[in-house]
């Protein structure tokens, strides 16, 4: 996949609300199911060590467990939808370079 040149400090020309604005992009940010699993898988790890010492119900684990795939499947289908996002960032930034062109004529 070919790189963006959208980083921190890029600018960009946008209309919102039928008003051009200027933005710019301050960071870059991981979706929250991303840090969800990780997350859980940890808790299915710290869950399994308790249970084995007698700390945690079966049931706690299992929970985790469901937690975990539930996490995997979000960031499964967020994957699935990346094609689709990348398609709409190139039709993005197509409407963005005849923007920036000057008018003909001018």
């Amino acid at each position: 996949m070919p790189t963006r040149a959208l980083v921190p400090g890029t600018r960009i020309s946008t209309l919102i609300n039928g008003k051009r604005r200027t933005s710019e992009i301050t960071g870059i940010a991981l979706s929250p199911g991303f840090i969800f699993a990780g997350q859980a898988n940890n808790e299915v790890r710290r869950s399994e060590q308790l249970a084995r010492q007698g700390f945690n119900a079966p049931i706690k684990v299992e929970t985790d467990r469901l937690a975990t795939l539930g996490a995997q499947r979000e960031v499964e289908a967020a994957a699935a939808e990346r094609p689709m996002a990348a398609h709409e960032l190139e039709q993005t930034q197509a409407a963005l370079s005849v923007v920036r062109q000057p008018a003909a004529g001018a």
